[in-house]
């Protein structure tokens, strides 16, 4: 049988295959150091974004998801420990049931003679008596601890719903809070659209006219939009009682009330008439006093309270322009 030659590759083709294979090699490690590289500058970020959200604390909404978990889970305790505390009440019962019957027998038993029965029976007498004694003694332990365990359940219980009462607490406060700071943005916009507005609103000291918002505590318009920087005036569809069986329909947000002085004597079947010439009025400014007084009929009132309106306003207009250039 013949034999093929061998075939070898000539020295060029096998140091190209060489510097392939080493070629390739590299290609796969460059390929991991980027691949690696790029692993660790996504760990850097995040871990720079978790840094940042812990500089920032929790926000309000994760801090009331948050609340209302650790409350529901208080509450589940809770309801777990009253099944408990109703197990250990039942085991309770049962065991007192069972230490009033082994007492009745200790007593019977006691109550027997032993010199009427025979040495057996004296002997059994005498077991089942000492028997029914350790029975009753080891119910009133088993009783004892019973209610230790149930008076420390009872216990356990009162705080756990006293930190309940607390979480709530604190959740509503946190909703209250997230609720004003809502309004208060809302209220500042409102402002900046009618800045003179509430500059007036910031001026007036009338104990009779306000417009604070209960939340925030800030002077609040937003329902009044009809309201302008040049239309301040406004009126009330009910009489707001003032003192002295006064009261006033017609106000301005400067701070000033038309206030009616014989309320009574203008009543009828339709309700009061504001706008009685037999009215007496007086004119209260934003300082809380008497600007005019003891005006008779309204068509005179009225043109008093709306010069001393005006008049008041104009001075503030400048004030809030010179404050403002």
């Amino acid at each position: 049988m013949e034999k093929k030659p061998i075939k070898n590759d000539p020295p060029e083709e096998e140091e190209k295959n060489k510097q392939e294979k080493i070629n390739a090699l590299v290609s796969q490690v460059m390929d991991r150091i980027k691949s690696r590289k790029e692993l660790t500058e996504k760990i850097a970020t995040l871990v720079e974004e978790r840094n940042k959200l812990l500089e920032q604390g929790e926000s309000p909404e994760a801090k009331i998801l948050s609340l209302k978990d650790e409350i529901n889970k208080l509450r589940e305790e809770e309801n777990n420990l009253v099944d408990k505390i109703s197990q250990e009440e039942s085991k309770l019962m049962k065991a007192q049931e069972n230490m009033d019957k082994l007492t009745n027998e200790h007593w019977e038993l006691a109550e027997k003679s032993p010199g009427l029965f025979k040495w057996r029976e004296r002997k059994k007498h005498k077991e089942d008596l000492s028997r029914a004694q350790s029975d009753k003694e080891r119910s009133i332990d088993e009783s004892n601890m019973m209610q230790k365990n149930l008076s420390e359940m009872l216990e356990k219980k009162d705080k756990i719903i006293k930190i309940l009462r607390d979480k709530q607490k604190a959740l509503r406060e946190l909703e209250r809070d997230i609720e004003a700071k809502k309004t208060e943005k809302k209220i500042k916009e409102d402002q900046n659209k009618r800045p003179f507005l509430y500059y007036l609103l910031q001026k007036n000291q009338n104990p009779y006219l306000s417009f604070k918002n209960e939340e925030t505590g800030l002077q609040d318009i937003r329902n009044c939009t009809w309201a302008t920087s040049n239309e301040t005036r406004g009126q009330y569809d009910s009489l707001k009682k003032i003192n002295n069986g006064e009261g006033y329909f017609y106000f301005s947000f400067s701070g000033f009330v038309l206030a009616i002085k014989n309320v009574e004597s203008l009543r009828g079947k339709d309700g009061i008439d504001a706008t009685s010439e037999k009215g007496i009025f007086r004119v209260v400014g934003p300082d809380g006093k008497t600007v005019n007084d003891d005006i008779k009929g309204y068509s005179k009132a009225y043109s008093l309270y709306n010069d001393a309106i005006t008049a008041y306003e104009n001075k503030m207009r400048e004030e809030f322009n010179n404050l403002n250039k």
